[in-house]
């Protein structure tokens, strides 16, 4: 059966164990760093809190946690800290749909369908597949959406150099 949503929750369940694993793990080795100076006990609290949050449901990047807790709990390296991006595999005619947010997250709507046609008309004639685009109504392909999406999520962008002998195109972060 198709269920997106029960298949976010699993998904979601799946990465608060992980980290749960990992906090129930590292919180010894914390209480012991602990009793030795400042910034273990600070990062201990860190654990515990981001812990107490996990058992509740929550991941970590939803927590209110200050700056210096995620600087605490950094070494961690927890799985709901990281940005999330969710990809809706849409129907054709859903493309002018409002999709809901999943988990906090608007998922960027992608038509399979579209793409692989748009993918095959781009291989023989480009000036037709811009006019496909055009007729389904779109600006872009999903495939662009989907990598200025993550490129915006991840705080990056293109920097470009040009030379005699070639152009190239750099990652770098905003």
């Amino acid at each position: 059966r198709v269920d997106p949503q029960s298949d976010v929750e699993t998904i979601k369940m799946e990465l608060i164990l992980a980290d749960v694993a990992t906090c129930e793990k590292a919180i010894p080795r914390l209480e012991k760093e602990a009793k030795r100076d400042k910034a273990g006990a600070a990062k201990l609290e860190a654990a515990k809190k981001v812990l107490a949050g996990l058992y509740e449901g929550h991941r970590a990047r939803t927590l209110d946690l200050t700056e210096d807790e995620i600087d605490a709990i950094y070494e961690l390296h927890l799985l709901t800290m990281k940005p999330m991006l969710y990809i809706a595999n849409i129907d054709e005619d859903q493309m002018d749909a409002e999709l809901p947010e999943i988990d906090g997250c608007m998922p960027v709507p992608i038509c399979a369908q579209v793409e692989a046609d748009l993918a095959e008309l781009n291989e023989m004639d480009p000036e037709e597949a811009a006019e496909f685009l055009a007729d389904m109504g779109l600006k872009e392909s999903g495939l662009a959406r989907l990598v200025r999406e993550a490129y915006k999520l991840l705080g990056l962008q293109s920097y470009f150099t040009s030379g005699e002998t070639e152009s190239r195109a750099w990652t770098i972060p905003i």
